[in-house]
């Protein structure tokens, strides 16, 4: 990887824990300006407002700035997300600093809207699982890597999708479906 790409060893690990944080960078970087748009925005709340709708535009707001700085962004969004498919590794290292980062933000959640720390949780993990559910829509369209606009529109649709989801009730499968709609054997 370092010679592919022009660095040494040693100026590569300066910068990266390894592989797995170089490849997540782009994911990190709408994180990172996520959670600070999320901060910036708890702090100007007026009561009422909707944290799910507060969260969701911190998000917005920081993928726009990321795409808007770099160019090149999304179409290292879009590398970077191929390659959490591709590898267990890279997946688990972008997982793990969404879990991390999950403290924080759902502390800052309560700390601003009085809420249980349980119900600020749960609220950020529920978005997150839309993030990726977009993500994921996002990546096997033709235009993902040119058009933020369209990734924010799959998390509308995403986000959209949640309240319809947790009402999914089981159905009883005729005789000759199975388990999913699959035929009984």
């Amino acid at each position: 990887m370092c010679a592919e790409v022009g660095v040494s060893k040693r100026t590569f690990f300066r910068y990266f824990s390894g592989r797995e944080d170089a490849a997540t960078l782009p994911l990190r970087d709408q994180w990172e300006g996520f959670e600070a748009a999320l901060n910036r925005r708890l702090g100007q709340m007026e009561p009422g407002i909707s944290v799910f709708a507060l969260v969701q535009e911190s998000f917005a707001e920081a993928t726009r700035v990321c795409a808007e700085r770099d160019p090149d962004w999304l179409a290292s969004m879009r590398t970077a997300l191929r390659l959490e498919g591709e590898h267990a590794s890279i997946r688990a290292h972008n997982l793990g600093y969404c879990a991390g980062m999950t403290d924080g933000v759902a502390a800052a959640i309560t700390n601003h809207s009085g809420s249980p720390a349980l119900r600020a949780r749960l609220l950020f993990e529920v978005f997150v699982v839309a993030v990726r559910a977009a993500q994921h829509s996002w990546l096997g369209s033709p235009h993902a890597a040119t058009d933020v606009e369209l990734f924010l529109n799959q998390l509308d649709r995403a986000v959209a999708t949640l309240a319809p989801s947790l009402g999914l009730r089981v159905r009883v499968a005729s005789d000759a479906e199975g388990v999913a709609g699959r035929p009984r054997r």
